[in-house]
């Protein structure tokens, strides 16, 4: 466009605002400057919008969306209760509930001293805490599902009699007949405990964390990752990219001024130095004749 000479630099198009304004179609700075340029501003322009496409293809921050309800669960939320539980004084979830505590067996079925120095049996449905199942004082009226305070059963060593006390701390006492060689009023053996470990899983029936569904109120949260269409993704990458290529291409644009000197006919800046100097010679030597022409018409 301004340089008539053929090569590679004259094939790359410049950016307008690499013109300079004072002179049509003149470039501010040579071709060998301008030309390199404006190639290393493309491929930034060009990385620039491979960059801003994966960045707006990334995930858009995650929202989270809060809810209180009376609901231990709701679905696609997690919900938490926002008090411990009366009873076992956890704050947790149902599934956590059902992670931690224990049904009765071997480790949550032990054989204790009570108040009344008489060895008696006790559940405990918490690792490491000595508190009974909730409602166990209701048992009283359900022992063995057959209404009565005491049962007598027979143990593996003998016939004996089963009393539940059913008091805040909720145990079985368990009462040895006379007859037994192997002890008498509350002497208990090893083999009893399958029996009291079946009698305590029925006195307890249902769901024991049945109670943590009921401990509301309940904070249920969700949280969501969304996308950016495609559409947006292009127009935002388009929109950053313009911006990125006008601050290079004025960037350039300011450079080449500085570096030009003002008011100054330089081989190397100028139009005279890009069109060449024997172009710039001729083009002298027929203004300088036309002069000359129009003189000696004068004259005449």
């Amino acid at each position: 466009m301004a340089n008539k000479n053929k090569g590679l630099l004259s094939k790359v198009p410049l950016p307008d605002t690499f013109f300079s304004i004072k002179h049509q179609l003149r470039p501010i700075a040579p071709l060998r400057l301008s030309a390199p340029s404006a190639v290393v501003i493309y491929l930034l322009t060009l990385g620039g919008f491979v960059g801003c496409w994966i960045f707006y293809s990334l995930p858009n921050p995650p929202v989270t969306t809060t809810v209180i309800q009376s609901k231990w669960q709701k679905e696609g939320y997690e919900c938490k209760p926002l008090q411990a539980e009366s009873h076992y004084k956890k704050m947790w979830t149902y599934d956590e509930c059902q992670k931690n505590i224990r049904e009765p067996n071997d480790e949550s079925v032990v054989l204790e001293t009570n108040t009344n120095t008489q060895n008696s049996w006790y559940y405990y449905p918490i690792k490491g805490e000595t508190k009974s199942v909730k409602d166990c004082d209701v048992w009283q009226i359900n022992i063995l599902k057959q209404g009565t305070f005491a049962k007598s059963i027979n143990f593996a060593n003998g016939r004996g009699t089963l009393n539940l006390v059913s008091s805040p701390t909720c145990y079985i006492e368990n009462f040895k007949s006379e007859t037994d060689p192997n002890g008498g009023y509350g002497c208990f053996c090893a083999d009893d405990k399958p029996v009291i470990i079946q009698l305590f899983k029925e006195f307890v029936g249902g769901d024991i964390c049945l109670p943590f569904k009921e401990n509301a109120p309940f904070l249920c949260t969700k949280t969501e990752i969304t996308f950016k269409s495609p559409l947006e993704i292009l127009s935002l990458s388009i929109a950053n990219t313009q911006l990125l290529f006008g601050v290079l291409t004025a960037f350039c644009a300011y450079i080449f001024y500085k570096l030009k000197k003002k008011d100054e006919v330089s081989p190397v800046f100028s139009p005279v130095g890009e069109a060449g100097w024997q172009e710039a010679v001729e083009q002298l030597r027929k203004e300088l004749t036309k002069k000359a022409d129009k003189t000696d018409k004068e004259t005449v």
